[in-house]
């Protein structure tokens, strides 16, 4: 072992013949979402072998010689430990739903073994399993033999007093003077700042087959299923889309304030971004609050297309992500290089006069754009101002 390594370090040893099979055991989908200037596909596709263990049969499975089925985590016996050291155990909560699915630590069992075999689920004959005998042993190096010790953990959940130890850490005397002189252009209406983030339901990515997770609304723009470049309502208004999406008065409040219809038909404007020499085109939403000179976009989305996108767009990606996942979203990680893995300089916008279906909830106590009710009354008393049109017709226009 010499230690942790980057995705660039296994590249290297690819291209170099050091590593010709690789086993890929954690959710990261690197043949769609690492650095656009690694090349690291052209690199997967000249291993012997390659074994993928995920719960989906993502990019990385597809181009995989081996996909391995995972359990979920709460049907197999496993440890870890936390940030700062601390053990603790995953305890299984039912036996796998299939019994072809294996854990991580199942298949690290038989890859290291002699016989080579894989175990999941329960041991034969009603023996214990693989991954519980691995995790005891393990256990019983760290906090003590017996089953004392051990149902102590499965009823506490962790080892006490079993974090890493407290370490001083010194910094060079000049490290401030030296971050002092780091100088950098402010951002601008026509070089912005583009911020990658993860996104609040799929987070990189691995979860855009989850449907619960997909109708959660995005806690800023509370869109929902798919991402969107979030921009500052000044950048709007430099950009020349301000009134687009945010109309200060709508007729008799028929319309939201983007200047759309809700529900089915509402759509928001989309818009071309270009950064690091790459452009891709994704709707554009306000979010108020954010710095200005600043494009946010959550990652994770635009993983496959079939014939019913609404953009058309290329379709042979679509056995990468199942029914929940396919046509959702826009794909952001060809924008991310070498150098700017989390924010990138420089960006110009252009508008491009299209429009793109987007399912946003509402907030409470907005109310977007329509007048309050009780400014109209029909009542028949002395001062009555006219009739139900006539009073509509005077209503002031609301905005947001």
């Amino acid at each position: 072992m010499t230690g942790l390594g980057t995705l660039a370090d296994v590249k290297a040893d690819i291209d170099s013949g050091t590593i010709d099979t690789l086993v890929l055991l954690t959710p990261a989908n690197p043949l769609h979402d690492a650095l656009a200037d690694l090349g690291f596909a052209e690199s997967f596709g000249k291993l012997k072998a390659s074994i993928h263990l995920g719960a989906r049969t993502d990019a990385t499975a597809h181009a995989s010689t081996w996909h391995i089925p995972a359990t979920h985590y709460l049907e197999t016996w496993s440890d870890a430990r936390s940030v700062r050291g601390t053990y603790t155990v995953v305890q299984p909560m039912i036996l796998p739903l299939y019994a072809d699915c294996v854990s991580e630590l199942e298949l690290l069992l038989a890859l290291f073994s002699e016989e080579g075999k894989l175990a999941n689920g329960e041991g034969p004959e009603g023996e214990a399993s693989p991954a519980y005998t691995a995790v005891r042993a393990t256990f019983a190096g760290i906090g003590g033999e017996g089953d004392t010790a051990w149902k102590q953990l499965l009823r506490d959940g962790f080892l006490p007093d079993s974090g890493y130890p407290a370490t001083e850490v010194s910094l060079p005397q000049n490290v401030w003077s030296s971050l002092g002189s780091i100088q950098r252009e402010a951002p601008s209406g026509s070089s912005l700042d583009v911020i990658f983030s993860t996104d609040a339901s799929v987070y990189d990515g691995r979860w855009i087959d989850n449907g619960w997770l997909q109708e959660a609304p995005d806690p800023i723009s509370k869109l929902t299923w798919d991402n969107a470049a979030l921009i500052a309502p000044q950048t709007a208004k430099d950009i020349g889309i301000y009134k687009e999406l945010v109309p200060l008065s709508t007729r008799f409040a028929d319309r939201a304030p983007e200047g759309d219809n809700e529900g089915e038909h509402r759509t928001a404007p989309m818009i071309k971004l270009t950064v690091n020499g790459v452009t891709i085109e994704i709707p554009v939403l306000i979010s108020f609050g954010q710095a200005e000179n600043t494009i946010v976009i959550p990652l994770g989305y635009g993983q496959g297309f079939n014939d019913e996108d609404e953009l058309e767009r290329d379709p042979k990606n679509a056995s990468h992500v199942g029914l929940v996942g396919v046509n959702r979203g826009f794909n952001a990680y060809p924008l991310r290089k070498s150098g700017s893995e989390y924010y990138a300089t420089g960006a110009k916008v252009e508008t491009t006069g299209k429009r793109y279906h987007v399912a946003l909830t509402q907030e409470h106590s907005s109310m977007y754009g329509r007048a309050l009710a009780r400014e109209i009354s029909t009542i028949k008393t002395s001062d009555l101002k006219g009739d139900f049109a006539q009073q509509l017709s005077n209503v002031k226009k609301q905005g947001n």
